[in-house]
């Protein structure tokens, strides 16, 4: 009877400690879902905040990247008109030169003289055109100039635009598949802004963006 006793005891035990050990068991996964439903909501809020940044930063960069753009293009335009005037200006002198000239050859010309004339005014001609020829060829390289600032100007707009374009976030996984459970805090939010700008930085070319 003792033994019985002893065996209807120790079943009796065995039961009562399956059942807290099951219970242990279940307070552990509760405890565990809830720690990982955190670490998912707060994982997702950083993601979220460091989405806004980034979406803020590119906004920005946008806008200033246009706004420097379009004020290098203004003055390059400007510079471009300047020369042209100029050009225009020595084109006008030169021509003008060369009628005076002509006009006082013709006024002092006679018969005896005619060829010398001729020939001295054709020299003048010559000579006013490829002043002129001149003149034009180095406006149009100027121009050529202008088309190169134009292309650096906007390259460098686009460098800077591309170097604050949003990264794409890591996909999250579900809760029940998070292997850990480290929470970013404000710390890692400040780290990641800090790389953001310094990629812009460098991006462009030592100045910030």
């Amino acid at each position: 009877m003792i033994g019985v006793g002893l065996m209807v005891g120790s079943a009796i035990l065995g039961g009562m400690s399956s059942r807290r050990q099951a219970k242990a068991d279940a307070r552990y996964r509760r405890a565990l879902q809830i720690q990982r439903n955190e670490h998912y909501l707060r994982m997702v809020k950083y993601q979220q905040e460091l989405s806004d940044f980034q979406n803020k930063r590119y906004e920005f960069t946008a806008g200033s990247a246009k706004k420097d753009a379009d004020q290098q293009y203004a003055t390059v335009l400007e510079q471009l008109g300047q020369r042209k005037k100029q050009a225009f200006d020595r084109i006008a002198q030169y021509e003008q030169k060369a009628y005076e000239t002509i006009g006082r050859m013709n006024v002092s010309r006679d018969s005896t003289t005619g060829n010398s004339v001729l020939a001295a005014t054709q020299a003048a001609l010559v000579k006013a055109a490829r002043q002129v020829e001149i003149t034009q060829d180095d406006y149009e390289g100027k121009i050529a100039q202008g088309n190169r600032q134009f292309n650096a100007i906007q390259a460098q707009a686009a460098n800077r635009i591309n170097a604050a374009m949003p990264s794409p976030l890591q996909p999250l996984a579900p809760p029940d598949q998070l292997q850990g459970t480290y929470i970013p805090g404000t710390g890692d939010l400040v780290a990641s802004v800090m790389g953001a700008i310094g990629s812009s930085y460098i991006a462009g070319g030592g100045e910030f963006v």
